[in-house]
């Protein structure tokens, strides 16, 4: 890609530190084009948190196109009047980029574009220890359409949490959609970890701070599988259906929040609630309640 100024091209340097680019960096750069800002403004300016601008802006410096202005305060503003990047080689283009943050946090469970586990639910039918029907296995419908943006598929990648069993499938990578009670591998998986979910009269999502056990708690994890610690897992569960429709709210319409703190290869969770902004019966919004590294030896 050639910028073009004044009739010449640019000089372009190669960038200091590999980019992804987002409409967020994107706005952020239009805000602070003709003028040094601080933090606070940029991020009312964009929209955002002063924790996600912050974010975005440490990539951009570290990447050497926007500097910090030291002054009475901190002000941030371009260092270059144009720049311009190549499309990563190695991997078909397909109309879009991968974010960093999703590239970290479906590592290894996504390679080359690629999608490489299976996606699992709980069967509809009564089974189990608690014999219940999975109510929440239509949500992985919603997190298709998310994943759909950024990875393809190999093979057809849903199954029941039954089938996962019977097919000795427990030790890979998966991505388990539903909470203990009605997604037997999610049990499985928890109960070996001795991690989040107490299963005790009532039901609750145990964090390193708080109990949650109200129904519209959800929790969104990345863990190393116990049965094999060369995968992962990412879980999607609740307290009840409507957690696990929280948790999956949470990642497919707020990851630049939940994933800004996120680095490859650690351990980490995030407990949400749901909230119906708009009074319809239906949860579509979320607060994040508590996140942080799994501790080692949770119990």
């Amino acid at each position: 890609m050639l910028l073009i100024h004044d009739g010449n091209a640019a000089n372009f340097k190669e960038l200091h530190s590999p980019l992804n680019v987002s409409e967020t960096k994107l706005q952020i750069l239009r805000t602070i084009k003709d003028r040094p800002k601080d933090l606070t403004s940029i991020a009312k300016e964009v929209g955002t948190t002063e924790q996600n601008a912050h974010y975005h802006l440490r990539a951009l410096i570290d990447a050497g196109i926007v500097e910090v202005v030291h002054g009475e305060r901190k002000l941030y503003t371009v260092a270059t009047d144009a720049f311009g990047y190549v499309i990563r080689q190695g991997r078909p283009y397909r109309g879009r980029t991968t974010p960093q943050m999703i590239e970290h946090f479906f590592a290894p469970l996504a390679e080359d574009g690629r999608l490489r586990t299976n996606i699992v639910v709980g069967a509809p039918d009564p089974h189990g220890v608690f014999m219940q029907r999975a109510r929440d296995g239509h949500y992985v419908g919603v997190l298709g359409l998310f994943l759909g943006q950024f990875f393809s598929f190999e093979d057809f990648p849903v199954m029941v949490d039954t089938d996962v069993r019977a097919e000795r499938l427990i030790g890979e990578n998966l991505i388990l959609l539903g909470g203990p009670a009605a997604n037997t591998a999610t049990w499985e998986l928890l109960d070996q970890k001795k991690i989040f979910f107490n299963v005790d009269n009532p039901w609750a999502i145990r964090g390193k701070h708080d109990i949650y056990a109200d129904d519209n708690y959800g929790l969104v994890a990345k863990f190393r599988n116990p049965y094999n610690e060369k995968n992962w897992v990412i879980l999607l569960a609740g307290v009840r259906a409507v957690g696990t429709k929280a948790a999956v709210i949470a990642l497919t319409n707020y990851w630049e929040q939940i994933l800004a703190n996120y680095r490859e290869n650690r351990e980490y969770y995030w407990i949400v609630q749901g909230f119906d902004r708009n009074a319809d019966g239906h949860v579509d919004v979320i607060q994040v309640k508590e996140y942080g590294e799994i501790p080692e030896g949770t119990k």
